[in-house]
């Protein structure tokens, strides 16, 4: 009514508002139809709106509307950081090197831990056979690297990491070769066998050796992620990373905390093993890598689990979820040690068994992916010097020294660099 307008005062003494029947008044009740509108419409009967008209007659309703359309995308919003929350509730990594404790605990508190500190060595005639199975030996940064056959490399690096006195204490779950299925960066096989285990705090240390990983030389016909990442200057540079850093790997099995199966790219550790179970029957672990076997400092910040899969016919520890869980550093000043995405994961799968016996399905698939593209091991150390730099503890240096032999063999055949050096 124009009581109604009279009485909104100067807040709204630009408004136009409109009697029942559609026609606009002013504030005082003066008939405006015919000043604010024009022509008349073919009946006579009410006049035609402008478009001017049209801003007027809205713009009282501007600030309630944008105050309700806050308040509803605030709700929405709200309900949208419900599974953000409820992720990265379960995906916060521990902020420190879960091996830590082991170094005082079991290690006479020596920080560095690598393949030649493991409490048994594999036998020189044996590591001799092992090296006479490869062919085309090439050397990058003083790093021997040979090839072989797919079938054959899954053998040769089985008997070539199988020490006894280590391997009889490794979990049955651990042993044999595995294929790193769906991995879409160029690394197809790994040994997990060559370690030491610590029963009483169901923990696991695997320095980095010679034979415990393969890469291709070559692209198979369907590899993940279109084999962008199986170019040979990418499968180079991740070889000699991995070898030159002697990474070392802590696997710590707890209890599965269990969790939801999310579309992607969400993920929760834990979602695929038996929510409770993973104590008694190590279904379940948190894995670091610790740059040149140095126990005290995590050297990765996404979160890495393996989670034993529950597959029908599967024998126990032949199929893991190997979990990568990420998240971009905004996340984790918004929600602290935040990881909700699963990107880059891919399932561990084991083609020969604790008994070095082909495990099928898994072993001819893998064979059948393979094709007739050859993989290529570590094989160990073409300079002594580089290996006394580093059994003394002088890692940073040995490091050094690789790269810089490194770069001048890339800088003469452009082979290879030192990645994230």
């Amino acid at each position: 009514s124009s009581h109604q307008c009279a009485a909104m005062g100067p807040t709204c003494s630009r408004v136009v508002c409109s009697r029942a029947d559609g026609i606009p008044i002013a504030p005082d009740g003066a008939d405006l139809a015919r000043s604010l509108y024009s022509p008349v419409d073919e009946v006579g009967k009410r006049p035609l709106q402008t478009a001017s008209h049209k801003a007027r007659r809205c713009s009282c309703c501007t600030w309630s509307c944008c105050g309700s359309c806050l308040a509803v995308w605030i709700m929405i919003a709200a309900v949208a950081m419900v599974p953000f929350w409820f992720v990265c509730h379960h995906n916060a990594p521990p902020p420190f090197s879960q091996a830590d404790f082991l170094v005082d605990k079991y290690l006479g508190g020596q920080q560095m831990y690598n393949w030649w500190n493991l409490p048994q060595q594999q036998a020189n005639e044996t590591l001799e056979w092992c090296a006479g199975e490869l062919s085309n030996i090439t050397e990058v940064g003083t790093l021997q690297y040979g090839f072989v056959g797919a079938e054959a490399a899954v053998h040769l690096m089985y008997r070539c990491t199988k020490v006894p006195g280590l391997f009889e204490k490794v979990p049955k779950k651990l042993r044999g070769v595995f294929w790193m299925k769906g991995n879409a960066v160029g690394e197809e096989l790994a040994v997990l066998q060559h370690g030491q285990w610590f029963e009483e705090d169901l923990a696991y240390l695997v320095p980095y050796s010679p034979w415990m990983w393969a890469w291709p030389k070559g692209t198979p016909k369907d590899a993940p992620g279109y084999g962008l990442l199986y170019r040979a200057k990418s499968v180079w540079e991740v070889a000699f990373g991995l070898s030159a850093y002697h990474l070392g790997f802590s696997i710590v099995f707890d209890e599965c905390p269990g969790g939801p199966n999310l579309p992607p790219p969400f993920g929760v550790p834990g979602h695929m093993c038996t929510k409770g179970s993973g104590v008694d029957d190590l279904t379940y672990a948190r894995l670091q890598f610790h740059f040149m076997g140095n126990l005290s400092f995590a050297g990765q910040v996404d979160m890495y689990t393996i989670e034993e899969m529950s597959k029908k016919g599967d024998e126990p520890g032949s199929t893991w979820y190997r979990g990568i869980y990420g998240g971009p550093p905004c996340f984790e000043s918004t929600f602290g040690q935040c990881k909700p995405f699963s990107i880059g994961s891919y399932e561990l799968t084991k083609i020969l068994d604790e008994d070095g016996k082909p495990l099928e399905p898994y072993y001819t698939e893998f064979l059948e992916y393979m094709g007739d593209v050859p993989l290529f091991v570590w094989a160990g150390y073409g300079n002594k010097t580089v290996l006394d730099m580093l059994q003394r503890g002088d890692s940073l240096e040995a490091a050094k020294y690789m790269k810089q032999k490194a770069e001048a063999e890339a800088a003469a055949n452009g082979m290879v660099k030192m990645p994230y050096f």
